[in-house]
C-alpha cells in the first residue's frame, strides 16, 4: 500500500501546507511586505552577478497578480516554475486531505 504522507509525521506535513497556504495568501495581500522579509539572493550577494533564478519571487508575484509581461521581463523561466510549484502544491494537498479511503460499505445479500 503506498504511504499517504511525504513524512511520517502527518502533523508536520499538515504544518507545511498551512506554512505554503499563508506564503501564497501573503503573495497575493501584501507582496511588497513579503518581498521585505525574504532573504536576497545568496549568489548575488556573495559574488555580485546575477543567478538565473534571480528576480524569480519578484516574478512569481507578479504573474500571481496577473501581469505576464512584467513577469517575463523580471526571469522568463517563472511560465515553468510557477506551474511547477503550483503542481507539487496540489500534490501535497492532496496527499494529506484526499486520499482518505473510506470504509467499504457493507453489502449482504
Amino acid at each position: 500500500m503506498p504511504r499517504v504522507c511525504l513524512s511520517r509525521n502527518k502533523r508536520l506535513d499538515a504544518l507545511i501546507f498551512a506554512g505554503i497556504s499563508v506564503l501564497g495568501v501573503a503573495a497575493l495581500v501584501a507582496p511588497v511586505f513579503l518581498l521585505s522579509v525574504l532573504p536576497p539572493c545568496l549568489i548575488s550577494l556573495l559574488t555580485g552577478l546575477e543567478c538565473w533564478g534571480c528576480g524569480i519571487t519578484r516574478a512569481v508575484l507578479q504573474a500571481l497578480h496577473g501581469d505576464c509581461s512584467a513577469a517575463w521581463a523580471l526571469n522568463p523561466l517563472v511560465f515553468i516554475v510557477l506551474p511547477l510549484l503550483s503542481f507539487e502544491y496540489a500534490r501535497l494537498g492532496w496527499r494529506l486531505f484526499g486520499s482518505v479511503r473510506k470504509a467499504p460499505l457493507d453489502v449482504r445479500p
